[in-house]
């Protein structure tokens, strides 16, 4: 997913991306997991991807969570890569 920011020092808007498996497993944008197993989403860049290697058979849910959008509407746009 990329969105193209208002000016500013850090983000102005702020969406998040995330995926869930068939199975109910989440994955977040530019993710990282913390030692508690504990997902944390980016709050620093306005491209976010996923990677999942293996991925399940099945309904994947995409979601774009608008986590802080304080100036106009943000538009955004996702590509999906089957390989």
């Amino acid at each position: 997913m990329a969105y193209s920011d208002f000016p500013g020092s850090s983000l102005v808007n702020n969406l998040n991306l995330t995926a869930t498996d068939p199975a109910g497993k989440l994955y977040v944008g530019n993710g990282s997991s913390s030692a508690s197993g504990s997902l944390s989403l980016d709050t620093t860049n306005n491209v976010e991807a996923i990677n999942v290697t293996k991925a399940k058979k099945g309904n994947w849910t995409l979601e774009v969570i608008a986590s802080n959008v304080s100036s106009g509407k943000q538009d955004f746009a996702i590509a999906v890569v089957l390989i």
